[in-house]
């Protein structure tokens, strides 16, 4: 199920298996694609927009939400963080503050970038990035947000935050650039680790960190990294155990064969990878092989979420928001390989048949 958008979307996040919200926008430019955060609903036989808000030229970067406070918090290219509260039930979205979270430096259009956003476990803490470095904010949903303390992660990282993602107990935060990998302590701000997009795929040159997210009940954590090149790209996904404090790598398999854009976090026992050929790759986190490939999208995918009951949501520059029925895709590919079984042992039961007959003749 596919439902296209007025506007080209960077970001979404589910709130329910069948209600998600969705956010991007056209930037400054005065070419009548609004900047936008819709609320979509999956009725089961189609996709839809059941409420949105605009941003005039201010362009969406950013999502999270977090279903304890039931809002949703987006960021934008010009520096302006928004609490959202949502109403699965009343299908709406209501702007509850607008606040000012990185200033735009003189002389230029946008502010640092604010891409990266991550809610701590409890709700009460978010992350922010801006630019290289990471603004923590308390969370409060009739006050919008009080700025506590900030990572300066400008040594670390040498180039943009682009993702971000708090440990299970919050205590730790991850950060992460095209190249490295940082994990912080949140009380007294200091790094405790960090590692390289190198030390994963140590075969390819220029490898590239596209994403990390953590499988909480198996204490693992999984970095996605991409390659690409005119010979050949692949998108790699390493695990490391998270109780480990040297973080050492457990596993690291390539998982598409194709440059990878996105990593969708463990939900329902897998998780997906995407790619810039707008596939939707879903994984078995045990194995790390393959269960089902979807392609759904013309161009490459922006955000790519694994929901709870198998299916997944992506997001393209194409404006498509899709819903990859990933479940029908593995009985699928079930039922294909138990036919392939079913004639390979028909084959081999005849073959022994007429080897038989041939052998009484």
């Amino acid at each position: 199920r596919r439902f296209r958008l007025k506007y080209p979307p960077a970001t979404a996040v589910a709130l329910e298996d069948d209600m998600f919200v969705v956010g991007g926008g056209g930037g400054t430019s005065k070419s009548g694609i609004p900047n936008r955060v819709s609320l979509l609903e999956d009725s089961g036989s189609e996709l839809k927009e059941v409420s949105h808000i605009d941003f005039k030229l201010d362009r969406v970067v950013g999502l999270c939400s977090h279903p304890k406070n039931r809002v949703v918090v987006c960021t934008t290219a010009g520096g302006f963080t928004h609490t959202i509260a949502y109403s699965t039930t009343n299908k709406s979205l209501s702007l509850l503050s607008s606040q000012s979270t990185a200033a735009v430096p003189e002389g230029e259009e946008y502010s640092p970038s604010q891409r990266a956003v991550s809610y701590s476990p409890s709700g009460a803490q978010i992350a922010i990035s801006q630019g290289r470095s990471v603004g923590l904010w308390k969370s409060a949903k009739a006050t919008g947000l009080v700025k506590v303390s900030a990572v300066d992660c400008t040594e670390q990282h040498k180039a943009d935050v682009r993702d971000l993602l708090f440990t299970p107990d919050g205590s730790g935060l991850f950060t992460l650039d095209d190249e490295g990998c940082c994990l912080w302590d949140v009380a007294s701000l200091s790094l405790k680790h960090r590692f390289s997009a190198k030390e994963d795929v140590k075969d390819v040159t220029a490898p590239k960190f596209r994403g990390v997210s953590l499988d909480a009940p198996a204490g693992l954590l999984y970095t996605l990294v991409s390659h690409a090149a005119r010979n050949g790209s692949a998108g790699y996904i390493t695990t490391r155990k998270i109780t480990d404090e040297g973080l050492t790598v457990v596993r690291s398999a390539k998982v598409v064969p194709n440059a990878a854009t996105a990593l969708g976090a463990v939900k329902g026992g897998r998780f997906c990878v995407a790619t810039s050929e707008g596939e939707v790759v879903v994984i078995d986190p045990l194995s790390l092989k393959p269960l089902a490939t979807l392609t759904l999208h013309a161009l490459p995918v922006t955000k790519v979420l694994m929901l709870e009951d198998g299916d997944t949501l992506s997001v393209s520059l194409d404006s498509y928001c899709c819903l990859g029925l990933a479940k029908a895709e593995a009985l699928r590919l079930v039922r294909k390989e138990r036919m392939i079984y079913a004639i390979l042992f028909l084959i081999f039961f005849v073959a022994l048949f007429l080897a038989y007959m041939l052998d009484k003749l």
